[in-house]
């Protein structure tokens, strides 16, 4: 028993010792100077009643706040490559609707305009094109202005 309270009393003694040289700000103690703070706390508001001591609580916070912060750095890494992946999708949209028609028509973005949707507006249905083309090789067939349709 004497070897358990000499113990004790050297831990009781180092953690005063670290208290004592620890900031008066606590956002800059570590894990040791916390430590101590617990293990002095439960020893003089410690009322015999079993339960967790509060540095073990403190221990499961800070292994749920690094599964937090990695779970974090996951969705981190997912939102750039969605980013990434609208960026490029934007460019591409961009390319198309300049393809079609020029800036002073389509316009620029703005809240008020959408350029990739007045390239689409510009451009005719494709069903609609074949029907254009059928009406215009019917039409050349009749003023006879196409030897091949003719023939």
């Amino acid at each position: 028993m004497p070897e358990q309270t000499t113990s004790l009393a050297n831990i009781e003694a180092s953690d005063s010792q670290i208290l004592r040289a620890a900031s008066s700000d606590s956002n800059d103690w570590d894990d040791e100077t916390w430590a101590a703070w617990f293990r002095t706390a439960e020893r003089v508001h410690g009322d015999g009643v079993k339960r967790t001591p509060l540095f073990d609580k403190v221990g499961a916070q800070q292994a749920r706040i690094a599964e937090l912060e990695a779970k974090n750095a996951e969705l981190d890494r997912a939102l750039d490559e969605v980013m990434t992946e609208r960026d490029g999708m934007h460019d591409a949209l961009d390319k198309f609707a300049l393809a079609v028609a020029p800036e002073d028509v389509i316009g620029e973005h703005s809240s008020g305009n959408n350029p990739w949707a007045n390239a689409l507006d510009l451009l005719t249905p494709m069903a609609e094109v074949d029907k254009l083309r059928a009406d215009n090789a019917e039409l050349e067939r009749a003023l006879g202005l196409n030897e091949a349709a003719v023939a």
